[in-house]
């Protein structure tokens, strides 16, 4: 979460507490802003009968990721290997929004539903864990998580065990990482499904 617009000293000398107390937020008013907006949803996650995970839009934003690789893989190499990602996606998308509209209409009286909420927050709270890998990333195996890692700049890289072995020119490992983000894509689906 950022506010964000342009800033001239970044990484410069000027770069400082009396820049920014004095030109980049006076009174430190942005500061204070996304301090209670961190706050407001400190709350929301804490006081929230339903976690208030949107897996449908982690969907989306998978599928996003996958279509960024079309400029680097191979038409073959994408369609074998690439596509089945943003098929499960699609589904995981489907199952997402069949899964909230049955656990929000137990949000009407969550008193009487309260098994059934208790059960499909355990489940949101697990979907983050499908994606981590015990293995690794190849070559750098303590990053377990099969859609994000760093790169040596600001930037995340998605998918990268698949990003770092197709720039490798290793298919084969590409392959497999691709398999891999599949299956945990699919075992979050599977999740989403035992929500009843």
């Amino acid at each position: 979460m950022i506010f964000d617009g342009p800033y001239g000293v970044y990484h410069s000398v000027y770069d400082n507490f009396y820049w920014m107390e004095h030109f980049g937020d006076p009174g430190f008013s942005y500061h204070a802003a996304m301090a209670r907006l961190w706050g407001v949803m400190a709350l929301r996650l804490a006081n929230a009968d339903l976690v208030p995970f949107d897996p449908a839009a982690y969907a989306d934003e998978i599928e996003t990721y996958v279509s960024e690789f079309k400029p680097v893989a191979t038409a073959d190499f994408f369609e074998q290997h690439l596509l089945p990602i943003q098929q499960a996606a699609q589904e995981l998308r489907e199952v997402a929004r069949k899964a909230h509209a049955r656990s929000q209409g137990w949000l009407g009286n969550p008193k009487k539903n309260r098994k059934k909420i208790e059960r499909t927050n355990a489940q949101l709270l697990q979907l983050e864990g499908d994606l981590l890998h015990p293995e690794g990333l190849p070559g750098r195996p303590w990053f377990k998580h099969l859609l994000f890692a760093p790169l040596p700049s600001y930037e995340a890289q998605v998918l990268p065990g698949v990003a770092e072995t197709l720039r490798d020119g290793d298919l084969e490992a590409a392959a497999a990482q691709a398999r891999r983000v599949e299956e945990a894509i699919r075992q979050m689906s599977r999740r989403l499904e035992a929500i009843q």
